[in-house]
């Protein structure tokens, strides 16, 4: 997507990024002011550069594809709107300076890179230093150490995993199982005997 191929524009609502895009230029979409949702098809994305999204001050969520390697210099500045910000990937390398300044409503991010993406002194400019910063298991104190990301207070890790080898359920009454390839969950109201111990529902298993 080129350089500046839809800045300033007023009615757009919402974007799609299609498939096979490696690339968004610098300013393809500065001050577009009524932008408000953006979804990326393509996994393929890469690189978002400078001042790409610049003062979208609609846009509320972002969720950001699996191979993204780089975003520039003041990419979603202004974007004062945004409150949720998460990355898929753990190919993160660089966020360029003032790439989320004064994203002040910024009230999540969450990434899966184990070692903290390098970012500036302005990265994060304005954005609450409390707010919570989820990352993966047994990598906090590589944020806290990181330069800048350390400015951050309060990193959280996920639950470790409890691999359960035999589940025993009383009754055999389960009202409701889900399984999404990973995580089985069985729901209802009973109690469940799981290796010998109690516990209430509902209950988590990885598998």
């Amino acid at each position: 997507i080129g350089d500046f191929l839809l800045c300033y524009a007023t009615n757009l609502g919402g974007i799609t990024i299609p498939k096979k895009v490696h690339t968004i230029g610098s300013g393809a979409f500065l001050r577009c002011t009524s932008l408000d949702s953006l979804v990326f098809m393509s996994d393929c994305l890469q690189t978002i550069g400078d001042s790409a999204f610049s003062h979208c001050s609609q846009l509320s969520e972002l969720s950001l594809p699996k191979n993204i390697q780089s975003i520039g210099h003041s990419a979603f500045l202004g974007c004062s709107s945004l409150d949720s910000l998460v990355f898929t990937g753990d190919g993160l390398q660089t966020i360029g300076d003032s790439a989320f300044c004064n994203c002040n409503q910024l009230a999540k991010i969450s990434l899966q890179d184990t070692l903290p993406p390098i970012i500036e002194a302005h990265t994060f400019e304005g954005v609450d230093r409390s707010i919570p910063i989820h990352v993966p298991l047994g990598s906090s104190q590589r944020y806290k150490e990181a330069p800048y990301w350390c400015e951050f207070q309060n990193f959280i890790e996920p639950s470790p995993t409890t691999y359960v080898d035999d589940v025993h359920v009383k009754h055999n009454a389960a009202k409701k199982i889900i399984f999404d390839g990973q995580v089985l969950i069985i729901n209802d109201d009973i109690i469940y005997n799981i290796m010998g111990q109690k516990h209430p529902q509902p209950l988590h298993f990885k598998l």
